[in-house]
């Protein structure tokens, strides 16, 4: 497994814009405006190789050998925690567990960077714009995440991460310590990226009322600081 290529700094990145299409359901947002500011006023941890990166696209958007633009010290904060723990867990688990996980690593996770694997898109905490609750008709079945401007954050690439981590909670046996308030990982969630107004939105609708409600309140918790739900 030849190992993808590492971060590196940019004084600029190119942010890829994609539409699409607009949904007839009623939304009610929660919302924190100051957030889209601070993510404009941070600093970045991004790279890639674009020539690499060419080779490998899905809908027109690359998906490898990119790096989105995250805040450079979340990031950092995010390796501290999570890297020697993941790190001691993974070292527990059986030959054939590790050997599984190492080809599911090639197939789905090639290209997202090493750090990437320590921990969901969703732990970019900082980048998430709102959290708005998902309904079907009068019920919540579970949450938009809608991300800030990030540049380089693109579908592809955000729709990579979540199978990627999706596939690695499986194969490791769906362990609590993995989870770390992530809803993409809840039983029987279904998952839809897409982009509207230049920001990707990730939808996590799961099936009855009472997971909804999770669902909402997991996301919520990775923005605590929002208006009141309209």
């Amino acid at each position: 497994m030849h190992a993808p290529p590492g971060m590196r700094s940019l004084a600029t990145c190119v942010l890829v814009a994609a539409a699409c299409a607009g949904s007839s359901q009623r939304v009610e947002r929660a919302r924190a405006p100051d957030r889209a500011a601070s993510v404009a006023r941070a600093t970045y941890t991004c790279g890639g190789d674009p020539l690499l990166s060419d080779r490998w696209t899905d809908g027109g958007e690359h998906l490898t050998n990119w790096v989105p633009c995250w805040d450079e010290d979340q990031e950092r904060d995010a390796h501290r925690r999570h890297a020697t723990r993941a790190a001691i867990e993974t070292a527990r688990i059986a030959p054939a567990v590790a050997t599984r996980l190492r080809e599911i690593e090639y197939a789905l996770c090639y290209g997202l960077g090493a750090r990437e694997l320590e921990h969901s898109p969703l732990s970019h905490t900082r980048a998430i714009a709102e959290v708005i609750p998902h309904r079907v008709g009068r019920e919540i079945r579970g949450a938009h995440v809608v991300f800030a401007q990030v540049p380089g954050l693109t579908t592809g690439w955000m729709r990579k991460a979540i199978e990627c981590h999706r596939a690695r909670y499986e194969v490791l046996g769906r362990p609590a310590w993995y989870h770390d308030g992530d809803p993409t990982l809840l039983d029987d969630a279904e998952i839809t990226v897409t982009k509207d107004e230049g920001r990707v939105q990730v939808l996590v609708e799961v099936p009855g009322a009472a997971n909804g409600e999770l669902a909402l309140g997991m996301a919520r918790e990775l923005v605590p600081t929002r208006t009141a739900t309209r």
